[in-house]
């Protein structure tokens, strides 16, 4: 079976009993913390034992990126570096003492690697141990996503004023195309000597690999973009042609098949006479098809798609207190398949090999996607701090 990559801080030990079944005996690859180290180390997949020795990769600083291709691991992150692992035998092949402003990694081939940075692409060469080409542009990322010859890239200008979104589309190589996005928002504006009102707009981006096509979900517009030629298409994500004024607008977003595009998110404000106390109203979770939008959660502010569910999850701010609606799971038709964790307040999770890894309060959970059955419930074994599929 295939391993897949769990980002997961240490901060106890395991203490975990199987709720329903058994470990299954296969692994995958973690990244785990311990006194500032990150170390690659290979858990049971089910119960998440320790399986032999872990290796050291440098100190843990700020986000983490990987990919994978094969038994090579690509780790990036501040503390790190650029990092290249051999996975089967456990060894630090190479490091590239960069990583402090890197977004994304992905294998094109086994001697071509692309790391997007805020601002530049580079072309790394991990047998030759050099960089083969850097190109510059002008935003800081704030998604990426895989297409059939590199990396698509959401970036907002960083000038600190909401603006236009830019997609970059990184590929072959490091060719660099971009374009602008004249109808979805993108940045963070702090106001007047970044005294306030302080807004935000954060679109979402996802790609439809055999498509060819990036789509980008901001506020109430969706824009769908042909990765060949740049061509742009809007439409609304609402289900009227109304459209609404929102403010702080955040989106999730993840292509599901067969024509569907599923979008969910949430719209911040604040309240009080000082506006300090946050809220947020549920954009929900809405499947967009050619044939119009379907609202298949109204609670939903996340999504991921694992296979052919829609995974919503996530929580909105009623006067400063968070409200969860647990992990719930739909198919592509929007039927309800399977739901789990309450009203528990469910932040990034990973997805591999048909099982999830959910963190709730005090507990790390492995759910079976195609049953929706809880495997495991360990008591604090793990402290979520980032997740890679």
């Amino acid at each position: 079976m295939k391993r897949a990559v769990v980002m997961m801080v240490v901060a106890g030990a395991l203490a975990g009993s199987a709720a329903s079944s058994s470990s299954t005996g296969s692994t995958v690859d973690a990244l785990v913390y311990q006194d500032r180290a990150v170390l690659l180390a290979s858990l049971d997949a089910t119960t998440l034992e320790p399986r032999g020795r872990m290796l050291p990769l440098g100190r843990g600083q700020g986000s983490v990126f990987t990919d994978r291709l094969g038994d090579r691991l690509a780790v990036a992150s501040a503390g790190i570096g650029v990092a290249i692992v051999d996975t089967r035998r456990a060894k630090l092949v190479w490091r590239l003492p960069r990583g402090t402003l890197v977004r994304a990694v992905a294998w094109l081939s086994p001697s071509n690697l692309l790391v997007a940075e805020h601002g530049s692409v580079l072309l790394l060469d991990p047998n030759r141990k050099r960089i083969v080409s850097r190109v510059d542009y002008e935003g800081n990322v704030m998604g990426a996503a895989r297409w059939k010859d590199g990396l698509v890239l959401l970036a907002e200008r960083g000038a600190g004023a909401i603006e236009p979104a830019r997609l970059v589309v990184v590929g072959p190589g490091t060719r660099v195309r971009t374009l602008n996005l004249t109808r979805i928002a993108a940045g963070r504006d702090g106001g007047e000597n970044n005294q306030g009102p302080y807004r935000v707009a954060e679109p979402a981006l996802a790609v439809d690999v055999a498509g060819n096509n990036a789509f980008v979900a901001g506020g109430m517009q969706v824009a769908t973009v042909d990765l060949a030629t740049l061509a742009v298409d809007y439409r609304g994500a609402e289900r009227t042609l109304q459209k609404a004024a929102v403010s702080g607008p955040r989106r999730s977003a993840g292509w599901l098949g067969n024509g569907v595009l599923a979008v969910a998110g949430d719209d911040l404000g604040a309240s009080g006479d000082d506006h300090s106390t946050l809220t947020s109203t549920p954009f929900g979770l809405r499947f967009v098809t050619a044939t119009g939008v379907e609202v298949v959660d109204a609670s939903a502010t996340n999504v991921r798609i694992a296979g052919n569910l829609a995974l919503a999850y996530g929580m909105r701010y009623a006067e400063g207190h968070g409200v969860g609606m647990g992990l719930v799971a739909y198919d592509r038709s929007g039927i309800l398949r399977w739901r789990l964790f309450g009203d528990a307040a469910i932040g990034p999770f990973v997805v591999a090999n048909g099982l999830a890894y959910v963190r709730t309060p005090g507990q790390v959970n492995v759910v079976d996607l195609g049953t929706g059955s809880l495997l495991v419930s360990a008591r604090d074994p793990w402290r979520t701090f980032l997740l890679v599929g």
